[in-house]
């Protein structure tokens, strides 16, 4: 591997099991993270710091493990544009991914986040096209101003906790 070339990594749907080897900090030009239907289970929030010194991470599928804990602190990712790690084990509040001014796709589905109300902050991702937040732990009302996001193509909440009148105007 030569110092200024991108790697993308993609080891989905295979037998593997453990943790994601720690010389992958090394890999400074990652730009896709595909390790999905793994098996893996290792904390996420001591894992995923290895990925904020790869600039050019683009791309991070770990759905479909075991990963465990609260999720991890994503400031200064701000290359990547989508994230699945829906249907895993993710504990903790709901994650505030505000400093993700690139992020286009966010699957955060099939988790063990803390019920709350979908944060207002979705709104201020300005590059957020599609938004799936299946079988999760909001309640209260639908954000409005989420769904009148003019880049928005798809919003997946389906099997929350949401009551009350959808305000579609």
């Amino acid at each position: 591997m030569t110092p200024n070339s991108s790697y993308d990594s993609r080891l989905d749907r295979n037998a593997l099991t453990g943790n994601v080897p720690s010389n992958f900090i090394n890999l400074i030009n990652l730009d896709e993270f595909f390790e999905n239907n793994l098996n893996l289970t290792f904390s996420l929030s001591i894992q995923f710091d290895m990925f904020s010194h790869s600039p050019t991470l683009c791309c991070s599928n770990l759905s479909h493990n075991k990963l465990s804990g609260p999720f991890p602190n994503l400031t200064g990712m701000n290359s990547v544009s989508y994230v699945n790690l829906s249907h895993n084990k993710l504990s903790g509040p709901f994650p505030n991914l505000t400093g993700m001014n690139s992020v286009s796709y966010v699957d955060l589905s099939n988790n063990s986040f803390e019920q709350s109300e979908a944060p207002a902050w979705f709104s201020k991702l300005s590059s957020l096209t599609t938004l799936v937040v299946e079988y999760g732990s909001f309640q209260g009302t639908v954000p409005y101003e989420l769904l009148g996001l003019p880049q928005i193509q798809e919003v997946n909440l389906k099997n929350n906790n949401f009551s009350g009148i959808l305000n579609l105007s």
